[in-house]
Formats: C-alpha cells, sequence, structure tokens
C-alpha cells in the first residue's frame, strides 16, 4: 500500500521513558507528554517534565527553532512551529527538521516519597488538571493500577476530551512490597478502549 509522503513527514510522536532502580527514577521525555508523582499524603503532586516543548510555552525552545532558521507562528490561540506544528520536539515529523529535534529532556529523581507514577500524553493533562489527576488516583488508590488508568481515561471522555490519550499508572508502593517479598510477577497489561462518542480517545 502506498503512503502519502506528505503525511507521513508531518506526521511524529511524544514519549516518556523511565529507568527505575530501587528509589531512583530516571526520566527521558520529548514533546508535550507529561509525568507526575503523587504521594497520597500529599496535597499535591510533583511535575516530573518542567520543560514542555511546546512553542507558545517554553521561550527557550523558541529561541532555539529561530537560531536554526525556523519561524514561530500564532496561528488562532495557538503558537506554532512554521505555522503548523505546536510541539518544538517530536520523533518523526520530519517536514519540520531541523527545527524540530528528537533530542529528549533528561531528569532524575528521588521517588522514596512517592506512592504513584502517572505518564499521560497531552490528551489528558488538556482537560484534567494534575491537582485533579492526584484527587483521582488517591480515591482509587487501592484498585489495579490499568483500572486507575481507566477511571483517569473515563473522566478526561466526561471533560469532552478530543486528543489521543495514553496513560500509564505506577502503584510505586506495591512493586516495593513486590520486591520486599521477591515477587516480581508481571503487571497487569495495559487495557485499551474505543467510544463511539469520540473515536479519537483511546486508553493503550
Amino acid at each position: 500500500m502506498a503512503l502519502n509522503k506528505e503525511i507521513t513527514e508531518s506526521e511524529g510522536a511524544t514519549a516518556i521513558s523511565i529507568l527505575l532502580l530501587n528509589n531512583d527514577l530516571h526520566l527521558a521525555y520529548i514533546g508535550d507528554s507529561e509525568a507526575i508523582l503523587i504521594n497520597k499524603d500529599a496535597q499535591e503532586a510533583i511535575e516530573l517534565c518542567p520543560e514542555l516543548d511546546l512553542a507558545g510555552q517554553n521561550l527557550q525552545e523558541v529561541n532555539r527553532v529561530r537560531q536554526a532558521g525556523g519561524i514561530v507562528l500564532r496561528v488562532g490561540e495557538t503558537e506554532r512551529v512554521q505555522g503548523e506544528l505546536e510541539i518544538t520536539r517530536s520523533f518523526g515529523a520530519t517536514k519540520y527538521k531541523p527545527y524540530v529535534v528528537t533530542q529528549p529532556h533528561l531528569g532524575h529523581f528521588d521517588i522514596r516519597e512517592g506512592n504513584f507514577l502517572v505518564m499521560a500524553s497531552d490528551g489528558l493533562w488538556k482537560v484534567i488538571k494534575k491537582a485533579e489527576v492526584h484527587k483521582l488516583v488517591v480515591k482509587y488508590k487501592d484498585n489495579p493500577e490499568n483500572e486507575i488508568a481507566e477511571k483517569l481515561y473515563e473522566e478526561a471522555i466526561r471533560k469532552n476530551a478530543t486528543d489521543n490519550i495514553t496513560i500509564v499508572v505506577i502503584n510505586l508502593e506495591k512493586r516495593r512490597k513486590m520486591k520486599e517479598k521477591e515477587d516480581l510477577g508481571v503487571p497487569p497489561a495495559p487495557t485499551s478502549k474505543y467510544t463511539k462518542q469520540n473515536n479519537k480517545a483511546f486508553l493503550f
């Protein structure tokens, strides 16, 4: 099957990658996906991705794009690279290189005070504030991880989410206990969902 070259050159993806070593979290991220650390006894979540690659929010990224010869234009209410792409770092999106790059941001965090780790694409964060995510995760803290992710997904759909949604929830407390017992079983498989009301919204 022939692929449309224009479409394949403009398509891209964001990502978050983590490596957990005991209480050390090593994080690499690119684009506008975000991760937060949740302590069930705290009032607020800890943001783990402070440098979002959005042309309208990160002046340092805007300057980098312009220094590479690109432009950032306002289209409606959104700043976009070359007047088209909202993010400044992405996999793929070869049409926008060298302005849009694939180099990730790196982070290292001590997570011994954390109970849950939530990673999600911007489809979730556009409609649910991090404080709300914190509240929902704590409310369903005794549920399996994939069920907590589904609760977040359902809340996003209830709030009329229109973007792709990918959510991963990791129960750090449960995994610490598993390690203490040397019970390193395979966690539940992620679930997926399709809704007729919004065929662009998914949970993987």
